[in-house]
């Protein structure tokens, strides 16, 4: 980001869900605290190993067939638990603490895998509603503007359906920089579910969001002289009103 304030915009790709998955099982903490009470437990049993007892931990992806004929995709998770032999089923079973640390295990790691898929998912939301303003709601607001403007100087439409159209213009942009940050927003809570930074956090390497797109469609002035003066010093209010509103939304 430059100097000026301007939230960055995304990165060009996030990671793979399945590298922050197992980023995530190495980088938290609260999971590397668990894994060591169970360790200390078990040395002082004696007992070598002890994270066979955890089980495998198989994360895919799964689909289903939709009632329409399609199939949807989406990821799995299975736990596959160890059969024990007698002796170190009944192990187990005697020693209270190691079993409660075992399974305290067992849950953080998926608490952490469930967050990290939930925050993941709330990324993507974030980037798609971003993409909706660029290529969507942004130009049409922008092309409504400028058709305003052209039937404004054949005298086929008022300034003040003008200045409409640019205060709805400026709304999309508002909406467009709140979903820039509300994506760097799920970005955090995506890190602090894995448990480290990601790359390009800071977004000190991403170009700004720029208003320009708006400050070239701002209306022009015209020479008819049958909308009046009062008109005219009513538009120049409305339109400075809706360009201060902008700036101050987008420097929250």
């Amino acid at each position: 980001m430059d100097g000026t304030g301007a939230l960055a915009l995304p990165v060009a790709a996030e990671p793979e869900l399945a590298s922050l998955l197992a980023l995530a099982q190495d980088a938290r903490l609260d999971l590397a605290a668990a894994r060591v009470q169970a360790g200390v437990r078990a040395d002082q049993l004696g007992t070598v190993n002890w994270t066979r007892w955890l089980g495998e931990l198989d994360v895919g992806v799964e689909r289903e067939r939709e009632s329409g004929g399609g199939r949807l995709a989406g990821p799995s998770l299975e736990w596959e638990l160890p059969l024990f032999n007698q002796h170190e089923d009944a192990v187990v079973r005697a020693d209270t603490e190691l079993q409660i640390a075992i399974n305290e295990v067992r849950r953080l790691t998926l608490d952490v895998d469930n967050g990290v898929r939930l925050a993941y998912a709330n990324l993507g939301n974030a980037r798609t509603r971003i993409t909706e303003y660029q290529t969507v709601l942004i130009p049409q607001r922008t092309r409504a503007v400028a058709l305003g403007q052209q039937e404004l100087n054949f005298m086929l439409t008022g300034v003040f359906e003008l200045i409409a159209f640019k205060q709805d213009e400026y709304t999309a942009y508002q909406g467009y920089l709140e979903a820039i940050r509300d994506y760097w927003l799920a970005r955090a809570d995506l890190a602090a579910a894995t448990g480290t930074s990601l790359p390009g956090s800071s977004g000190d390497d991403q170009p700004g969001a720029s208003l320009r797109p708006l400050e070239a469609t701002a209306p022009v002035a015209t020479d008819h002289s049958a909308h009046g003066d009062m008109t005219g010093m009513a538009a120049g209010k409305a339109h400075a009103t809706a360009h201060h509103d902008l700036h101050e939304g987008g420097s929250q």
